[in-house]
C-alpha cells in the first residue's frame, strides 16, 4: 500500500507504465490529484500505449519532434490526449540563449546511378499506385506497402555517388576527434559479401562507410543494434578518451545519446524523418567547455533529371531538411548563393509546413 504524503513523484519507463500491476496502482491515485509528464511523448501513441496513459487532469507532453509530416494518427492521438501546444522552444531561440553550440553548414549534392534510378523509379511507381487505391477507399496490403517504402528508403541510403564523394572528402582531410557518421541501412553492390545473411552479394551501407574511414587512416567503430550494449559502452568510452576519432552509426544514436564533446557529423543517412534528423542535428549540439562551433555535412540527394515528378518532389523533401539545417547555421549567408543555385537548377518547391500547430 502507498504511504499516505502530501507529494509523491514516481518515473516510470512506458514498458512499466503498460504493466498491469502499476496500472492497478494508478487507479488509487484520483485523476484530480494526479500529473502526468510524458517525456519524450512522441512514444505515448505507440500501439499498446496510447491506452494506457492515466486519467490525469494535468498533463504535460515534452518532445523535440512530437511528430513527424506524415504521421497523422500520431498527431490526432497526441493532440488528443495533450488537448494543445503551450510553449515552444525552437532552435534559433535556443541559439540566442547561448544553450546550443553554434555550427557551420555544409552540403553536398548527389545523384542515382542508372541502375538505382530504374529501380527507384519502378519502386516509385508501384508505391503511388498503392496509396491511390488506399485513398480512394480500397482495401491495400498494408505489410506489401511498408515493404515497398522500405526497400526504397534503402535505395536512399546507398547511393554509390554518397560514397564516392565522402572518400573524396575524406582524402583531403586528417582524421579528427569526436566525429560522428550517421550511416543509412540500405545495402551496396558488393563483389563478395560473406555476411550477408541473405546470401546474395549486398553489403551494409555502414560497412562501405567504415571501409572508407578505414581507407584514410580514421580509428573507429560502429555503434548500430547489433553490437552488445557492453561493446557499445566500450566504444563510448574510447571515443570520448579519443582512443578511435570516429563513430559510424545507425538510428540508435536517434535518442538517447549524449557526449557533447561531438565536434562533426557527415549524414550519409538520407533521412527525411523530422525527428531522425532533428534528434541527429541534436547530438553534435550539445555545449562543451572545449568545444566553441559544431559541424555538420549533410549528402542531399539532387537527381539530374529536373523534369521527372519524382525527383522533383524527392528534391522538394531532401529540402526541407536542408533549410532546417541551412535556418539556423552560422554560415548561412556565405550558403545562400549555393540554396538559390540548387533550388533554381533543380525545380525544388520550399513550402514551410508548420507541422506542430
Amino acid at each position: 500500500n502507498l504511504e499516505i504524503r502530501d507529494f509523491l513523484a514516481v518515473v516510470v519507463v512506458n514498458a512499466s507504465l503498460k504493466k498491469s500491476v502499476f496500472q492497478e496502482q494508478l487507479k488509487k491515485i484520483s485523476s484530480e490529484n494526479l500529473v502526468f509528464v510524458g517525456d519524450e511523448c512522441h512514444h505515448n501513441g505507440e500501439k499498446g500505449l496510447d491506452s494506457k496513459l492515466p486519467k490525469a487532469n494535468y498533463r504535460l507532453g515534452l518532445s523535440a519532434t512530437p511528430w513527424s509530416k506524415g504521421e497523422t494518427d500520431l498527431k490526432k492521438k497526441l493532440k488528443s490526449y495533450y488537448d494543445r501546444r503551450v510553449d515552444k522552444y525552437s532552435l534559433e531561440m535556443a541559439m540566442d540563449d547561448d544553450v546550443l553550440t553554434p555550427y557551420l553548414y555544409h552540403i553536398y549534392p548527389v545523384a542515382f546511378n542508372s541502375e538505382e534510378a530504374e529501380v527507384y523509379e519502378e519502386l516509385s511507381k508501384n508505391i503511388s499506385r498503392e496509396y491511390a487505391k488506399k485513398f480512394s477507399g480500397k482495401k491495400i496490403d498494408e505489410t506489401i506497402l511498408q515493404n515497398m517504402l522500405f526497400k526504397r528508403a534503402r535505395v536512399l541510403d546507398s547511393l554509390e555517388s554518397k560514397f564516392d564523394k565522402l572518400g573524396e572528402i575524406l582524402k583531403e582531410r586528417k582524421p579528427s576527434p569526436y566525429t560522428l557518421f550517421y550511416c543509412g541501412s540500405g545495402s551496396v553492390e558488393s563483389d563478395d559479401d560473406p555476411d550477408d545473411p541473405d546470401g546474395g552479394n549486398r553489403t551494409r551501407s555502414i560497412k562501405i562507410v567504415t571501409s572508407i574511414l578505414h581507407e584514410n587512416h580514421w580509428s573507429n567503430a560502429r555503434f548500430t543494434a547489433q553490437e552488445t550494449p557492453l561493446q557499445r559502452r566500450n566504444h563510448l568510452s574510447d571515443f570520448k578518451a579519443t582512443t578511435i576519432d570516429a563513430i559510424a552509426a545507425i538510428k540508435v544514436l536517434d535518442e538517447g545519446f549524449d557526449v557533447p564533446m561531438c565536434r562533426e557529423a557527415y549524414i550519409t543517412a538520407s533521412s527525411r524523418n523530422e525527428r531522425q534528423f532533428i534528434q541527429r542535428r541534436g547530438r553534435i549540439l550539445r555545449k562543451d567547455d572545449q568545444k566553441t562551433e559544431a559541424i555538420i555535412h549533410d549528402f542531399v540527394i539532387l537527381h539530374d533529371d529536373t523534369s521527372n515528378p519524382v525527383y522533383q518532389e524527392l528534391a522538394s523533401s531532401e529540402f526541407k531538411r536542408v533549410m532546417e539545417f541551412y535556418n539556423a547555421a552560422s554560415n548561412k549567408e556565405d550558403l545562400l548563393p549555393k540554396i538559390n543555385n540548387l533550388v533554381s537548377q533543380y525545380n525544388i518547391s520550399l513550402v514551410e509546413d508548420k507541422i506542430y500547430d
